[in-house]
């Protein structure tokens, strides 16, 4: 797990594969495209069943988060 912990901004976001999810001095925290970041309780919840998911993660303007399940990856031609 990365000891460096990102806090995301209102109306920013973090996609990518869930590779993880745990505590770092009590406060939970999930590492999503290699990017490991705050979360709160209730989302770690939400998250740790999709381990290994392409999950996207929003925080909205309002100070909530927004989880999106298994995003499946485009391909364009």
């Amino acid at each position: 797990m990365n000891s460096s912990v990102y806090f995301l901004k209102s109306l920013e976001d973090v996609v990518g594969n869930l590779s993880e999810v745990g505590e770092i001095d009590g406060h939970p925290i999930a590492t999503i495209g290699g990017v490991t970041v705050a979360i709160p309780e209730e989302l770690a919840d939400k998250l740790r069943d999709l381990k290994g998911s392409r999950v996207g993660v929003l925080r909205d303007d309002m100070g909530g988060y927004r989880l999106r399940e298994r995003l499946s990856v485009s391909t364009r031609r």
